[in-house]
């Protein structure tokens, strides 16, 4: 599973947000999950921004998040990028186009709540 930066921020701000089968497998260390580098950029960005204030020291924060979810990073590489091209423009946001693209490259369904994403023929994670 590659998680959505909002799934990311409420699994660790918010987790009544999260479906509660879905908390389970994503505290669960034997189930896999992905951080994609792009969340960290779109945290970034946010951070940077004012939009992110409920985390003062980010790159702490997310490698805390990182070790106690276990989660493992996910690079952005060439056929990530590559991948977009054949993305119907169902989705402005570029982020999200690339964790889609990410998501069908590597065969992993995606976590997220967010209905636009749901428009693509990716697997999504939500519900449990």
């Amino acid at each position: 599973m590659i998680l959505d930066t909002h799934a990311f921020l409420w699994f660790a701000l918010s987790p009544d947000r999260v479906p509660q089968p879905l908390l389970a497998s994503l505290r669960d260390p034997s189930v896999p999950v992905f951080l994609s580098a792009l969340v960290c950029w779109e945290l970034a960005i946010k951070h940077r921004s004012g939009k992110l204030r409920a985390v003062d020291d980010l790159d702490p924060f997310i490698e805390a998040q990182r070790q106690a979810l276990v989660l493992t990073d996910l690079p952005v590489r060439r056929e990530h990028a590559l991948r977009t091209q054949g993305l119907p423009s169902l989705h402005g946001d570029p982020f999200d186009r690339l964790l889609v693209a990410q998501a069908l490259v590597e065969g992993l369904p995606l976590v997220t709540n967010d209905r636009m994403i749901r428009r693509y023929s990716v697997p999504i994670v939500w519900d449990g």
